[in-house]
């Protein structure tokens, strides 16, 4: 579900991720393994995100390599805190 915030004149909504995006960076991100980039990683998150552009249906029109790696190192830090919780 896309869900938008209430904006000034101006201003452009800030759209939240979807599952299916979230799915999709993930898939992504297992393919190319951008993290795992010696030199060029801003590069290898750039390329990420191109591919991600490209996929009919993704919903993050505006996304870079930054927002890209940011939000996966974000679903990261909560698949982490689930699993040590269930310990």
């Amino acid at each position: 579900m896309t869900r938008l915030r209430p904006t000034r004149e101006g201003q452009q909504a800030r759209k939240w991720w979807s599952d299916a995006d979230d799915m999709s960076l993930l898939t992504q991100v297992n393919i190319y393994l951008p993290f795992k980039q010696a030199k060029n990683t801003t590069k290898a998150w750039d390329a990420v995100a191109n591919k991600l552009r490209q996929v009919h249906g993704f919903g993050r029109i505006g996304l870079d390599g930054k927002k890209a790696s940011s939000r996966f190192y974000q679903l990261m830090w909560v698949h982490r805190k689930f699993q040590e919780s269930s310990k």
